[in-house]
């Protein structure tokens, strides 16, 4: 193994102990402290997987899709994204607040206008999905990089039907994504990068906190 690859691998062990640390300490913390700490957490694993290493391998020509972007984890990956120059496509399913989000960021930084953009993205549709690579084949030439962000959780009231919709969403929705952009993925001259954002709400000891009946 070479050494920059080393070095690589020491910094994601160093960000995998400081998530561990982090949710180990998590019930001390109000809601709000424990989204900033998940929240840099999270654009720190995105810079040490995408963005430290010796030689730049991105460029304005790189393209990336963050599912779920219109608020939260996901807005904050794509401007972080946007401001290395990198072109980023981010979905949202509500088309009005995928805008408003996307308009935001660029009204704060201007510079980031020639790196956003904005498709509506269902994870849950078949049809939304497969317009999305068509888009992204039309547009841009391809995807390099994928980042699975879009998920949903409900946790005071959850019946069945609930659960359904949160599976469909978080699980077959990921891999509908995926699956459907591969190709797309495989054809990148940069070498594809595909991320999995996870959560904290998905430990079983989380949920018989929140009294969710289904535990």
């Amino acid at each position: 193994m070479d050494t920059q690859r080393q070095l690589q691998l020491n910094r994601i062990t160093k960000l995998t102990t400081k998530s561990h640390c982090l949710e180990s300490r998590s019930h001390s913390h109000t809601a709000s402290s424990e989204l900033q700490i998940l929240t840099r957490f999270i654009i720190n694993m995105a810079r040490a997987l995408l963005f430290d290493m010796a030689a730049r391998w991105w460029s304005e020509k790189t393209v990336a899709v963050v599912t779920g972007s219109n608020k939260g984890l996901g807005q904050a990956i794509a401007r972080e994204l946007a401001r290395n120059g990198v072109t980023v496509v981010s979905t949202a399913r509500d088309t009005a607040r995928g805008l408003a989000a996307v308009d935001s960021a660029v009204k704060e930084e201007p510079q980031l206008k020639e790196f956003l953009h904005f498709h509506q993205l269902d994870v849950t549709a078949d049809q939304s999905v497969a317009e999305l690579a068509s888009y992204l084949q039309d547009t841009f030439g391809g995807v390099d990089i994928l980042i699975n962000n879009a998920a949903m959780q409900k946790f005071q009231s959850e019946v069945y039907e609930d659960a359904v919709d949160t599976i469909e969403t978080n699980y077959f929705g990921t891999t509908r994504v995926t699956e459907k952009l591969l190709p797309l993925l495989r054809a990148s001259p940069f070498g594809a990068r595909i991320v999995m954002v996870s959560s904290q709400v998905g430990q079983m000891e989380v949920n018989i906190q929140s009294q969710t009946p289904l535990l």
